[in-house]
C-alpha cells in the first residue's frame, strides 16, 4: 500500500482568478515513520495492560488499520460547489 503523496486544493472565489495549492505529503512520511517506531512501542505496552479485558488484538491492529485508511486516501476527489464559490479537494 502506498500513502499519498501530493494534495492539490483549488478555490473559485467569485468570478476572481482561483487560488491553487499543491501540498507535498510525501515530506512528512518520514517524520511519521520515526513517530510510529515509538508509537508501536506505546501500543505494545498499552496492549500488555489490555490484555486480561480482550482488548489487546483491537490495540495491536489499530496503527495497521489506520495506515490502510491513509492508503486508501490516495485517489480521492473533493468537489464543493455553492453559488459563488468552488472548493476542489485532489489526493494523489
Amino acid at each position: 500500500m502506498i500513502p499519498p503523496a501530493v494534495v492539490s486544493i483549488s478555490i473559485k472565489r467569485n468570478r476572481r482568478k482561483p487560488i491553487r495549492l499543491w501540498l507535498p505529503v510525501f515530506i512528512f512520511w518520514p517524520l511519521v515513520f520515526a513517530f510510529s517506531v515509538f508509537l508501536m512501542l506505546l501500543m505494545l505496552i498499552i496492549a500488555l495492560i489490555c490484555l486480561p479485558f480482550g482488548y489487546a488484538k483491537s490495540v495491536i491492529l489499530a496503527p495497521f488499520l489506520t495506515w490502510g485508511l491513509i492508503c486508501a486516501l490516495r485517489g480521492i476527489i473533493v468537489d464543493v460547489g455553492g453559488t459563488d464559490n468552488e472548493i476542489l479537494i485532489k489526493v494523489w
